[in-house]
């Protein structure tokens, strides 16, 4: 075993069951890291959601449309 493994295993042997490292807390309509109170996060999620979603659809828009103009 090498010299490094082996003091992270001792580590993890010693560390208490059930205990993380890092706690979040988890209350009614504050699951976001950051604020949502004001209209620009509605517009930016608006944005990325129709860029996301759209960008399929266009790309098999085009590759059809390119497809007829060849023939």
């Amino acid at each position: 075993m090498s010299i490094i493994a082996r003091p992270a295993l001792r580590q993890i042997a010693k560390a208490p069951r059930g205990v993380r490292t890092v706690h979040i807390e988890n209350k009614v309509n504050e699951t976001m890291p950051f604020k949502t109170k004001g209209g620009g996060f509605g517009v930016k999620l608006t944005i990325v959601s129709a860029i996301g979603l759209g960008t399929p659809f266009f790309a098999a828009w085009y590759h059809g449309w390119v497809e007829s103009s060849l023939l």
